[in-house]
């Protein structure tokens, strides 16, 4: 069961975010969450105080606009989602050291915002990377280019070195509740993909091997998904056979931990994590184990 009532929704309030708000609106819908839509941005020069009224109110307007474009195109009724939605803005020194203390201060339950992508490669900006690195709640970055309704492939991607361990069965449990939300809600196909390094020690033999992969069905099936899914083994150097994957199965939203939890639950982002973040082009939720 995916538990979040308070979404924290970052922009800088100057796009059209609509397939982002979209997907954002879900979550307020089904799960009757409040929702704050928060406008941050780089400060502006102290001199136009009469500018930044005007453009503060501007951008408010601009999200309202958006907000009741997206809940017209899911089919909702605005008037239902009064009571649900704030909308705040705020001009700071360092925008995103000032989102991340917003979203521990304020105890929301997950940030979403649309990813800031590196202007010639796929991947993330750095100032996301920051984001993912020092975020105490999860984030789901969006990208743009694709309606709520046209998720087909949802991944779960499972690192085989958490068996075993409860910090690692925590984390999966949390990744199944984001997947399996989005599955049911949105219809789209689910899958758990796991990828074995065959020359770790964790699999040095067939019989070992073999009873590491029960034992990580048993992790998936305690998840209690109560839909399809489908459970996909990978084998091969992580990095390259799971970005291949995901680009060759056009997964639409990964969501994956950021930790390698078997030697340092509280590492900020494992390598594997921060090589697939930085090489992938699709929406991404990501999460820190829990401690």
């Amino acid at each position: 069961m995916l538990d979040i009532k308070r979404i924290f929704y970052q922009t800088r309030g100057v796009a059209n975010e609509s397939h982002s708000i979209e997907r954002t609106l879900l979550l307020v819908k089904e799960l009757d969450a409040y929702l704050d839509i928060y406008v941050i941005y780089d400060k502006l020069p102290g001199e136009i105080e009469d500018f930044k009224v005007k453009y503060k109110n501007s951008v408010i307007e601009n999200e309202q606009t958006q907000v009741e474009l997206a809940l017209a195109g899911l089919g909702l009724n605005a008037t239902e989602f009064h009571n649900h939605i704030g909308y705040r803005v705020e001009e700071v020194l360092n925008p995103y050291e000032r989102i991340v203390d917003v979203t521990a201060d304020n105890n929301y339950d997950i940030m979403i915002k649309v990813a800031d992508k590196h202007e010639h490669t796929t991947g993330f900006s750095a100032l996301d990377i920051h984001l993912i690195r020092q975020s105490a709640v999860p984030i789901w970055f969006t990208y743009n280019n694709i309606s709520i309704k046209d998720i087909k492939n949802i991944m779960i991607a499972i690192d085989p070195e958490t068996i075993g361990h409860e910090v690692g069965a925590a984390l999966t449990n949390a990744l199944a509740s984001f997947g399996g939300f989005l599955s049911q809600n949105i219809g789209a196909r689910l899958q758990f993909v796991s990828c074995w390094h065959m020359d770790s020690d964790l699999v040095s033999n067939d019989m070992s091997f073999e009873l590491q992969k029960t034992k990580l069905l048993g992790m998936i099936k305690n998840t209690k998904i109560d839909l399809p899914y489908d459970i996909v083994h990978l084998y091969g150097e992580p990095i390259k056979t799971l970005i291949d994957y995901i680009q060759s199965k056009n997964i639409d939203v990964l969501v994956l931990g950021t930790s390698n939890v078997l030697n340092d639950p509280n590492k900020e982002i494992g390598h594997t994590a921060g090589a697939i973040i930085d090489q992938v082009y699709c929406d991404m939720i990501v999460a820190k184990p829990i401690k």
